[in-house]
């Protein structure tokens, strides 16, 4: 090869390592853009988990609070219940006494 074909050669290794040097700066340039999107990204998911997550707490102590009022709601009824039975039955037996003396 002559000199000239060698500085031939060595012009295009030279524009072809710009080229690629070029290549990965626009690369990691691109690459640094994703990751603050992503990054951005992150912030906003991770919020949006602490008002789910807050909301969720807010559901389950509304729903154990209602869950306790209905139980204490039951637990009168079934007490009325058991008291309005005992007087049915006290009138029951009063009027079976007054019907068949002893």
């Amino acid at each position: 090869m002559t000199i000239q074909a060698y500085q031939t050669l060595f012009e295009s290794s030279i524009a072809f390592g710009m080229r690629k040097s070029l290549q990965s700066e626009q690369r990691t340039a691109e690459m640094h853009i994703k990751i603050e999107k992503l990054e951005e990204e992150n912030y906003k998911l991770e919020i949006e988990i602490e008002h789910l997550s807050s909301d969720i707490l807010d559901l389950l102590e509304k729903e154990k609070e209602a869950k306790a009022k209905g139980e204490e709601i039951h637990q009168g009824q079934c007490e009325e219940f058991v008291n309005r039975n005992q007087e049915i039955l006290n009138q029951m037996k009063q009027v079976l006494e007054d019907l068949h003396p002893r």
